[in-house]
């Protein structure tokens, strides 16, 4: 009898260890999502949101993408767009502005005046470091 009391405690405290074993690893999808999409409840300001080449990778689109296109496959993946910023902020640095002249880089134009100027680095600059 004192066996099979053992038996079944041991059985409850596994259980109990593999619940919570279990449920430490679950994923909270509507979170994820949430941080893929750039959406939450609450409203964000323009610092906060996410660009567009970071939620999908952006095609080649000119002469001037492709130069950043490392593995030539046709597409800009982040790292490779992070190199771009980070030429147009030497550019802006050096020159004072910079003609928008991809579709990337349209995102950063505030004030739609086809020209990044020192005014709009504050973005780029921290999308280009994560």
């Amino acid at each position: 009898m004192k066996k099979m009391i053992r038996i079944g405690l041991w059985i409850m405290i596994l259980t109990v260890i593999m619940v919570q074993a279990a449920s430490a690893q679950l994923i909270n999808y509507g979170r994820r999502n949430q941080f893929i999409n750039g959406s939450t409840d609450s409203p964000k300001s323009d610092d906060m949101t996410v660009p567009q080449w970071a939620k999908e990778t952006p095609k080649v689109t000119n002469n001037s993408e492709r130069r950043y296109d490392i593995n030539r496959d046709g597409l800009l993946q982040s790292a490779e767009v992070k190199v771009m910023l980070r030429d147009v902020i030497e550019t802006v640095e050096d020159r004072g502005s910079v003609v928008v002249y991809s579709d990337i880089l349209k995102e950063y134009d505030k004030n739609k005046d086809r020209y990044i100027t020192a005014a709009e680095l504050d973005k780029i600059r921290q999308d280009a470091q994560n």
